[in-house]
């Protein structure tokens, strides 16, 4: 079969013949969902923005002005308000060798509170953990590598053990002084039973020595 002159030149003279049409992708559209956290609310999303808390289930509905912006932290690993993440985060210059080497590192704070981890570098790049823990150091931005002794996880299982001990003495302290309470007590009923005993002892003899006499009084009146 000779081929079609005329589809061969029209597809010569129309490149755009040469590719497949494809159908334009849809695009997205906004969607809403109610989630539990952060906060629980209605969150919106906007297509090439991302989400945003529109409305809560305490207040309702925000203003525009007041919608903010969510931000996924791969540190705690889940969702944060943006206000959150970006108190959370900082920038400091630390020394990074034992020869006083520094760089401006970026520093991302866990929900302790206290411990601070070390997980964008000079550059601004997120480095993966692990991460080495620092503390803020006293002067106001500064930080340096965290101490047994800042560690709130050891603080609080110090402070366990010290409350541990401390309700362990009591516990003995109390248990000492109710033995010897008891100890006390029984010794008062023996003295005061023994003391019975001695007089009924007594009472008993006095009584037999009466009715002899009485009796050897009767006898002597009888002869």
């Amino acid at each position: 079969m000779a081929p079609n002159l005329f589809l061969l030149t029209q597809k010569a003279f129309t490149p755009y013949h040469w590719f497949k049409r494809t159908k334009p992708e849809s695009k997205q559209t906004r969607n809403i969902e109610h989630w539990d956290a952060p906060v629980a609310g209605s969150y919106e999303y906007i297509p090439g923005r991302g989400w945003y808390l529109i409305a809560t289930d305490a207040e309702g509905a925000l203003e525009p002005s007041q919608r903010q912006k969510i931000i996924y932290s791969k540190v705690v690993k889940r969702n944060l308000l943006q206000p959150e993440y970006d108190s959370r985060k900082r920038r400091a210059v630390v020394k990074v060798d034992e020869t006083a080497k520094t760089s401006r590192l970026g520093f991302f704070r866990l929900d302790d509170g206290v411990t601070w981890v070390c997980c964008w570098d000079a550059d601004g790049k997120f480095v993966p953990g692990p991460w080495e823990r620092w503390v803020e150091d006293k002067a106001p931005g500064t930080f340096r590598k965290m101490l047994k002794g800042d560690d709130p996880a050891w603080q609080s299982k110090r402070n366990s053990l010290s409350a541990s001990a401390s309700a362990s003495t009591a516990a003995s302290r109390t248990g000492s002084t109710s033995s010897a309470l008891k100890s006390s007590e029984r010794s008062g009923v023996s003295t005061v039973a023994s003391s019975a005993k001695d007089s009924a002892i007594g009472f008993a003899g006095s009584g037999s020595n009466s009715l002899k006499l009485d009796g050897l009084k009767i006898d002597e009146r009888r002869e």
